[in-house]
């Protein structure tokens, strides 16, 4: 795990926000009303419960039953290596996975591909 990889899976949630979000130690639980698996996931931190995942799983799965939705977990490349076990033991599957993938400007940067199509590449993220 990259510190290139952790910070761009920390700028896809903050460029990904939810209608509504709350912190639960270290996690982030996204509630969106169902649109999206992203906006109504839990994103799992670096976070290790002392007494295990068993309380903390529960108390998501409390927190997305309040909202009407069922909980859903976007685990990243840095999260604890014994979260995937404790999902898969309470009977969660992997849906979805993603690649994170990065290129320099120069080898990806020319002129657009269709009529009207303008992208413009800069070295920082912009304030909005």
């Amino acid at each position: 795990m990259s510190a290139l990889s952790e910070e761009l899976e920390h700028l896809a949630i903050d460029d990904w926000p939810a209608e509504q979000s709350e912190a639960l130690d270290g996690w982030l639980l996204r509630y969106s009303g169902g649109v999206t698996h992203r906006g109504n996931s839990a994103a799992a931190g670096t976070w290790v419960p002392s007494d295990g995942f068993a309380r903390a799983l529960g108390e998501v799965e409390r927190r997305y039953a309040a909202h009407l939705l069922p909980p859903c977990f976007q685990i990243f490349d840095h999260a604890p290596a014994a979260l995937d076990s404790a999902l898969e033991a309470r009977g969660y599957a992997k849906q979805f996975g993603s690649w994170v993938q990065t290129a320099a400007c120069r080898l990806v940067q020319g002129p657009p591909r269709a009529a009207g199509l303008h992208a413009q590449v800069r070295d920082a993220r912009d304030a909005e």
